[in-house]
């Protein structure tokens, strides 16, 4: 859907232009006329050539996962490679890689935050009983449990929201993630102002703090892997630093 695409493109470009830059002074640091970078923000322009997407950028001083996601708006997937994977099956190989370890807690997501696979660690932690799948977006934004579990809840819910809006780029048109974000900003004052900042930087590497209510103070060192074989799919292993205190009430709660 060009039009959503291209609307979207146009409110990201503005909101990454800092307060008191003019649109004339983007338009001339990028080499354009100005009445063709206003049709840019305003979601006019339909095609863009990689040397008009580089001036973009650089005018802008986009930072690398700006740039990229201004990329992956301007070059969003077809129809034909969203029927190729729109399902989410779980290898019998990853799920029990996933389930298996006793150590760690180990978290499968799914392209929409959806928690497709975990061990017990991973359900504990999060208080869901083993073998219940949620979505992490609802859960992070619709429970409120959730902020008295996470001491860090504000840095993990701009993550969460910048992961569905890499997710909403590459699948603009599509009608299950459309309505997943649709809910979460009627029902979510905090989702709908992270949201309206166009959050798209997801750490691969952070440090979770959980007030877990039968483990008490537990930090966690966490790292969020792609997975090549499995497009939209990230593991999300945590694990404590050994001999902590966090260690031992990990395997408490394992």
């Amino acid at each position: 859907m060009p039009g959503l695409r291209n609307a979207e493109l146009g409110a990201f470009l503005r909101s990454r232009r800092p307060e008191g830059l003019r649109l004339e002074d983007v338009a001339r640091s990028a080499g354009f006329s100005l009445d063709y970078y206003t049709r840019i923000e305003r979601g006019e322009v339909d095609y863009f050539a990689d040397a008009v997407l580089d001036s973009i950028a650089r005018a802008l001083e986009l930072d690398e996962p700006d740039r990229l996601h201004l990329l992956r708006l301007a070059r969003p997937r077809t129809a034909e490679q969203r029927m190729v994977d729109e399902q989410e099956p779980v290898r019998d190989s990853l799920r029990l890689l996933v389930e298996g370890n006793t150590g760690q807690s180990v978290l499968l997501i799914g392209r929409y935050g959806d928690l497709l696979a975990a061990n017990r660690l991973g359900h504990a932690l999060l208080g869901l009983i083993p073998g219940e799948q949620v979505n992490l977006a609802r859960l992070m934004f619709l429970e409120p449990a959730t902020k008295d579990l996470l001491i860090n809840w504000e840095q993990e819910a701009v993550s969460a929201a910048a992961r569905l809006r890499v997710a909403a780029s590459v699948d603009p048109g599509d009608p299950e993630l459309a309505a997943l974000i649709r809910d979460l900003c009627v029902k979510s004052d905090d989702f709908a102002r992270i949201w309206a900042g166009h959050p798209v930087a997801d750490e691969a590497g952070t440090v979770l703090e959980y007030r877990h209510p039968a483990a008490g103070h537990v930090t966690l060192y966490c790292e969020t892997l792609a997975l090549p074989g499995d497009p939209g799919k990230t593991l999300v292993i945590g694990t404590a630093e050994p001999g902590s205190p966090s260690a031992g009430r990990l395997r408490e709660l394992g």
